[in-house]
């Protein structure tokens, strides 16, 4: 009978190439799979009952429910105002008039603003002004000292829940800030150099969707804004 013949070892470069292959092939796979991490902050909107999107310069009768989610790839401080000619400048988060579990800075993740209270929800209600209201949200890596000074001159959004647990209206209110209504900046502009920037960062929005990517200032490394218009009525 012939005899077999003797099998022939792998060469180590063979089982390397291999190896390489596989674990080529996983990264691929694994990389497809999973979505793209974000690099910046992201924002959603969330208008009324949440089942239709939320576009820019859409018209809502006053008192109409608003919320976000924040998605944070890092750690930040989060702030969201609003602005009308009508009304100037409210703080919305942070505000010494709300009451959260949430303080900035905030962690890495998605977040929901203003924020919970005892497993509920809370919503902004949208302001009874007729014409454009700018909701403005700014992002910093850093704390941004002189807007929060200001934000707390400004009128505040908030709730009566904060005083007592007991109260069970979860509704938001405006409410004069500490120092009453003579330190209220005037209404001609945002209060504050970060709001102004958030509402003039994006030259048209009329194709812009109002869920998207924060865009990172210019002339301010790791700060980042978007603006949301909605036309009161």
């Amino acid at each position: 009978m012939p005899s077999a013949s003797p099998k022939r070892p792998h060469s180590r470069a063979t089982v390397f190439l291999t190896v390489a292959s596989l674990v080529s092939l996983t990264v691929l796979l694994v990389g497809t799979a999973l979505p793209a991490r974000r690099i910046v902050p992201f924002v959603f909107w969330q208008l009324g009952d949440g089942d239709r999107a939320v576009e820019q310069y859409a018209e809502v009768p006053a008192g109409t429910a608003l919320g976000l989610t924040i998605e944070l790839p890092f750690a930040a401080h989060v702030y969201v105002a609003s602005w009308s000619a009508l009304q100037g400048t409210i703080a919305l988060f942070p505000s010494v008039r709300l009451s959260t579990e949430l303080t900035n800075p905030l962690p890495a993740g998605r977040h929901w603003l203003p924020a919970t209270l005892e497993g509920t929800r809370l919503t902004w209600p949208t302001h009874a002004v007729v014409g454009p209201i700018h909701y403005l949200v700014v992002v910093s890596r850093e704390p941004c000292t002189g807007l929060e000074e200001t934000l707390r001159r400004v009128r505040q959004m908030g709730h009566m829940a904060r005083l007592d647990s007991g109260f069970g209206d979860r509704s938001m209110y405006v409410f004069a800030p500490e120092g009453g209504m003579k330190v209220v900046p005037p209404n001609d502009k945002p209060a504050a150099p970060e709001l102004e920037a958030a509402r003039a960062a994006f030259d048209t929005l009329e194709s812009m969707a109002a869920d998207g990517p924060l865009r990172e200032l210019p002339d301010r490394p790791g700060v980042y804004v978007r603006p949301l218009v909605l036309q009161g009525r």
